[in-house]
């Protein structure tokens, strides 16, 4: 399963738009939020009996001890498949968050980064 460089492109991505708190705090944060999104999506397809099982074998405050259990009823494949659905969408928000906040050239260079443009 490929996956694309989402720590690369969020550090591009603040740095072009002058983030000036810590870059690497955020993107660990943001990618915390990522991951567990997609956890939570993964459970929301399985039945209200595993989802229930699920609630009772794991506490969500132990994001590893989840991560294996999941792993467990879906594959590795399919957790970077919804982590990467995730990612991009979180991406696609951050950028309509922060597209009121640039200039023209910082549009451009951003634009150059994706491959296409970011006003929609």
């Amino acid at each position: 399963m490929q996956s694309f460089d989402f720590d690369k492109i969020v550090t591009q991505l603040l740095t072009i738009s002058n983030f000036r708190d810590d870059k690497k705090e955020f993107i660990k944060e943001f990618e915390s939020q990522n991951y567990f999104e997609a956890i939570l999506n993964l459970i929301d397809r399985l039945p209200i009996t595993q989802r229930s099982k699920i609630k009772e074998k794991i506490r969500l405050e132990n994001p590893q001890k989840l991560k294996e259990y999941i792993l467990t009823v879906f594959s590795q494949d399919e957790f970077l498949l919804e982590l990467n659905k995730v990612r991009t969408i979180a991406l696609k928000g951050l950028m309509t968050s922060l597209l009121p906040t640039l200039h023209s050239e910082q549009i451009k260079k951003i634009d150059n980064l994706l491959g296409r443009s970011i006003v929609y």
